[in-house]
């Protein structure tokens, strides 16, 4: 579905909150999608959608304080496959598995063109991932004045092409920015504690 509007949603305690496929120049925001064992926002080749002032908290499953510290792959919002120039802005995305995961998809894999690409990150809070605050492979995106505090890496890159980490401030993680295998990308401006 195009040009949609979701607002004050309330969806918790079950294991997927928002999963779309196909859906762009939307808009989904003051809406509540928490408590999930899964994914909180599932995004599949969706593009020019913005997502602003949603709390999207504690979408985890298989973590174990001081036993497992993974969250086997769960994420408050995950995008994949070709999902391109949507704004993110102002959220809360605390205690997911990821707070934001960003996959190329399999489409990029195959012939190497594409990707997530264009996406921004503004001002949200991807605090206290067990594993990363923000995951995000084979593309090019702009991840301006976040905060993400306490996760096992804040930013996970993994062949990121031209991308932006601007403003941010990243505190008291195993490792602030790992970025493996980038091209061209601009740390710039971000605050380290």
């Amino acid at each position: 579905c195009d040009g949609y509007e979701l607002r004050n949603l309330r969806i918790i305690g079950g294991e997927n909150g928002v999963m779309m496929t196909d859906c762009d120049k939307g808009l989904i925001w003051n809406s509540n999608l928490s408590f999930l064992s899964a994914i909180g926002l599932g995004m599949y080749n969706c593009s020019d959608n913005r997502i602003m002032h949603n709390n999207i908290d504690w979408c985890v499953r298989g973590y174990s304080h001081g036993k497992w510290n993974r969250g086997q792959d769960s994420a408050g919002i995950l995008i994949y496959e070709q999902s391109m120039r949507n704004v993110f802005a102002y959220n809360s995305v605390t205690h997911g598995g990821d707070g934001f995961f960003l996959w190329a998809g399999q489409s990029t894999m195959d012939d190497g063109k594409g990707g997530c690409n264009d996406n921004l990150l503004y001002g949200n809070d991807f605090s206290h991932a067990p594993t990363n605050g923000i995951e995000a492979t084979f593309s090019r995106n702009k991840f301006v004045n976040n905060l993400v505090m306490e996760c096992w890496h804040g930013i996970w890159g993994g062949y990121g092409f031209e991308s932006k980490v601007i403003g941010n401030t990243f505190g008291y993680n195993a490792e602030a920015i790992a970025w493996e295998h980038g091209q061209d990308n601009l740390v710039k401006a971000n605050r380290f504690i």
